[in-house]
């Protein structure tokens, strides 16, 4: 299967289409060996792509796979070509249109709603022809997530459709996001009302006055909301954004997988890796590095397109980090459990668990994926709860990192018994970050605690800054993962210490 790259346009850059992709290579070795009929045609397994570029897209609507039925599947999710009789599923959602709205498309060539902003993808873009689902895990999955997290990077509504679309979710950034979601390929049929997805014909705009009603997609009046949920961006800071997805996001882990069964998980884990120590130990004789492994944030969007954990975690290794940070957070920052797994299992050095916790239980899901050190943001959380984060880290064996990011944080962390302190540089408000904040708070920091230096961070001037300040410990991830050879990168920037 060829690449369309010119086709493709803005969207060729992302990682999932450059020659060295593994989930790519995984798509095209398993193509090349399939010898059942293949839907879509290949001319037009992109088409979704090509016709609703990155900078256009205000809406998308992500199917399964495509049809299965040969004449069917033409490139965009739940379209079919002008003049072919409509699939079922579509038939249904356009007779409940009919009858909720009084019209529907014209046709069930959609392509007019992809010109006009509306990206119709499909989680996976082929399938055998007769066989639905018989694409699933080959890697189309990984473009999906990509893509979802690159248009998130700006309001915009998202009508999830089915077990697998759903499933991507987590990978749509925080932000003023209307997310829908429908567990059934066709829910209109199940309960009239539910979206109110009012149809574009071909001629008429999103932008601008609608022929005809205040909103042609529905998009301002998000009816039926309980077989749904909306994102709001109205939320005054980035943590609470974070704190409302995350406790929704604990609330369906404990109920597939309580406690019982994930301490029994975490006493089976690998032992703990000292990781307070080893930083100490690095403190010492120069300076001790927590380099992060890092895909995407939400202030910065994509940093690192070619993302292998394992292969990132031995570059760090070999340019002489003492410790790894790895980012387990789905939603804001593409991360992922099996990320740490890849990691730690690459390498020799302990691995820090960057998240957002609010829950004892999460610490035990942290040891059970192999984490030596949970983060403790008190920004986040109350006394209390930090207090009982850092006491089942302290259960488990692990280190606890505790990041403030002023003088009020910083006295509530003093009260807690764990030694390692993280001086955050950058403002959860505004993102700008400043080294004036370490030199700031570092003299504050009393004898027998150890100073994590945070954000900020890109050269080896910036590592003696904070050194002269009194942190000999410092957490660097963006910086080093833009960098090509991030082994060379993280070996120059640990160059030449200032003597302790």
């Amino acid at each position: 299967m060829e690449i369309p790259r010119a086709r493709l346009g803005a969207w060729a850059a992302l990682g999932f289409f450059r020659p060295d992709s593994p989930d790519l290579a995984r798509v095209l070795r398993h193509l090349g060996r399939e010898t059942r009929p293949v839907l879509p045609p290949a001319g037009c397994r992109f088409r979704a792509l090509e016709l609703t570029p990155p900078e256009a897209v205000r809406v998308v609507i992500l199917g399964q796979d495509p049809y299965p039925t040969p004449g069917h599947a033409n490139g965009l999710a739940f379209s079919v070509a002008p003049g072919v009789a409509l699939p079922r599923s579509l038939a249904n959602i356009f007779a409940e249109m009919r009858a909720d709205i009084g019209r529907c498309p014209d046709s069930g060539d959609l392509s007019h709603w992809a010109r006009q902003g509306v990206l119709l993808l499909n989680a996976v873009l082929t399938v055998p022809a007769g066989r639905p689902g018989g694409h699933r895990g080959i890697g189309w999955e990984a473009l999906a997530q990509e893509i979802l997290a690159h248009v998130s990077a700006r309001p915009t509504a998202f009508l999830l459709w089915g077990r697998p679309a759903q499933a991507m979710a987590r990978h749509i950034r925080p932000g003023g996001h209307l997310v829908l979601t429908a567990a059934h390929p066709s829910p209109l049929s199940a309960r009239r009302g539910v979206l109110r997805l009012a149809p574009l014909q071909p001629g008429e705009r999103m932008a601008g006055r609608p022929r005809r009603g205040p909103d042609r997609l529905g998009l301002n009046r998000p009816s039926g909301l309980d077989r749904g949920r909306a994102l709001s961006g109205g939320m005054s800071t980035i943590l609470q954004r974070i704190r409302s997805y995350k406790l929704e996001e604990i609330a369906a882990r404990k109920r597939a997988r309580p406690m019982a069964a994930i301490e029994e998980a975490a006493r089976a884990a690998p032992p703990v890796r000292p990781f307070a120590a080893a930083l100490d130990r690095a403190a010492a004789a120069g300076y001790g590095l927590i380099a992060e492994v890092k895909k995407a944030s939400p202030s910065k969007g994509l940093i690192r397109a070619a993302f292998d954990p394992a292969a990132i975690a031995r570059a760090y290794a070999a340019g002489g980090a003492t410790c790894l940070s790895v980012l387990t957070d789905g939603p804001g920052f593409m991360g992922e459990e099996a990320h740490l797994v890849a990691a730690r299992a690459a390498c020799a050095l302990p691995v820090l668990r960057k998240d957002f916790l609010f829950d004892p239980w999460q610490v035990a899901e942290a040891r059970a994926i192999g984490a030596d050190c949970i983060l403790v943001i008190m920004a986040a959380v109350d006394d209390s709860l930090a207090a009982e984060l850092v006491d089942a880290a302290r259960g488990w064996g692990m280190d606890a990192l505790i990041e403030v990011h002023d003088e009020a944080e910083l006295d509530r962390a003093l009260a807690l018994p764990s030694p390692l302190i993280g001086i955050n540089n950058r403002d959860l408000h505004s993102f700008v970050t400043d080294l004036a904040v370490t030199e700031r708070l570092a003299p504050l920091v009393p004898p027998g605690r150890s100073i994590v230096a945070e954000s900020g961070l890109a050269t080896p001037a910036d590592l003696a800054r904070m050194a002269r300040a009194g942190a000999r410990r410092f957490l660097v991830g963006e910086s080093l993962m833009r960098r090509t050879d991030i082994a060379a990168a993280t070996r120059a920037l640990l160059a030449d210490p200032v003597p302790a």
